[in-house]
């Protein structure tokens, strides 16, 4: 479908920035501009985030996708922003010679030393040019990042030196990120062009609210997002009870395939308390009591997994609290919601704060990264949000518990 106002413009040596919190539809903004200028100007895109399941998911809404006749699958990458720097900086200063272990232990002195050589001389920009037009899996026309705030200086200052500002297209979710308590700036670039999308597309309006209030909830007001006038209805579940979850599972997953989903559009997320190691390997630790239950899973928190997405429509996904941003569910689980927030509180460090606004109080500032970690998993609901605790009484469900007394209508305590 047409973009309208998110249609960037390619003229000129500008950069097109997409701004906007989760929900307000820069992914599939990304996938969109990417099958027209595939489609319409035959060139060759690269799209790069910051996950490897958020890699195998754009993959999957590709092969969803109706495609254009003309379109050429083959023109379009989806790589995360390591494998692409690998590959280049493998191919360009170390002839195909640099392993994948040596490179994650280097990556940042590597990054630097890409950046270093690109500013050697006048002749060193078109030499990296030259090489990458003869490799296939390094030669783009275009690079599309999703994701972007959660780059570093770094790896953003190596990708403004390799393309031209008019190549690039960003989608910033601003306070969003994950590998990092600072967000990358993107607003350095000064030829540049925002355009700000406001409207949540992905929740319906009573998800959209219930975030809304958590965030104010939070002391974080300002973080409301518009909800959408034609996307009405939605509900959250919260779970005290834990011998309700999986009745609670099965009814909501009979109510998502009423509504004409898959299995596959059930979303599980977990805390890290949730995932065992098992011969080496990382996996779900309720996967064999889910099953039991009839519900099949396709475990994210298995990394050997996330390289490619399930097949299987029978099979819900499940993945870490960690891994989960930029993902949807038209019914979402967030297991042991208060849990994860309170290893995110443990994991707080201030001294990891770089700029922070001299006007915010420390706590200010806490508050703010711990926001930013409970967006993630609340936005990732189309429909239906289930949030289960762990203990009713912890500072974080106590929170819930009051949203849910202001707001029965549409919130149920189980």
């Amino acid at each position: 479908s047409e973009l309208g106002e998110s249609d960037p413009c390619f003229d000129g040596n500008t950069l097109n920035i997409f701004r906007g919190r989760a929900g307000t539809g820069k992914t599939i903004d990304l996938i969109k501009i990417a099958i027209k200028l595939v489609d319409e100007e035959g060139v060759r895109v690269q799209i790069l985030t910051y996950n490897r399941a958020l890699v195998s998911d754009i993959r999957r809404l590709f092969t969803l996708a109706e495609l254009p006749d003309m379109f050429e699958e083959k023109c379009v990458s989806v790589n995360t922003m390591q494998s692409y720097f690998f590959g280049l900086i493998n191919g360009c200063l170390y002839d195909g010679n640099l392993s994948g272990d040596e490179y994650l232990k280097k990556y940042h002195e590597l990054i630097k030393e890409m950046i270093d050589f690109l500013n050697s001389d006048d002749d060193a920009k078109e030499i990296i040019r030259t090489i990458c037009e003869d490799n296939p899996k390094l030669n783009w026309e275009y690079i599309l990042i999703d994701e972007a705030q959660d780059w570093s200086e770094d790896e953003r200052n190596l990708i403004l030196l390799l393309y031209d500002k008019n190549r690039i297209l960003v989608a910033d979710g601003g306070q969003q990120f994950v590998r990092g308590l600072t967000p990358c700036d993107w607003t350095i670039v000064s030829d540049r062009n925002n355009i700000k999308l406001k409207c949540c597309l992905r929740q319906k309006r009573n998800l959209v609210k219930f975030v809304n209030y958590y965030a104010e909830i939070m002391g974080q007001s300002s973080n409301k997002v518009v909800p959408s006038e034609e996307l009405v209805g939605g509900k959250i579940i919260i779970i005290k009870d834990k011998e309700k979850v999986f009745p609670t599972i099965k009814t909501e997953k009979q109510e998502l395939k009423k509504a004409g989903n898959e299995s596959y559009d059930f979303l599980f997320i977990v805390p890290p308390t949730m995932v065992e190691n098992v011969e080496g390997h990382r996996r779900f630790k309720l996967i064999k009591e889910f099953e039991k239950k009839d519900i099949l899973l396709w475990d994210g928190t298995n990394e050997d997994n996330r390289l490619e997405f399930s097949i299987d429509l029978s099979e819900s996904r499940v993945l870490q609290y960690e891994s989960a941003r930029g993902l949807e569910g038209w019914t979402v689980c967030c297991m042991n919601f208060d849990e994860y927030m309170q290893i995110k509180e443990q994991q707080y460090d201030p001294s990891m704060e770089g700029n922070a606004l001299l006007l915010e109080s420390a706590e200010e500032r806490k508050k703010k990264y711990l926001l930013n970690w409970a967006m993630i998993p609340l936005t990732r609901a189309i429909d239906t949000l289930i949030i289960t605790l762990d203990d009713e009484n912890s500072y974080y469900s106590r929170q819930l518990l009051k949203l849910a007394e202001q707001h029965p209508d549409y919130v149920r305590v189980l």
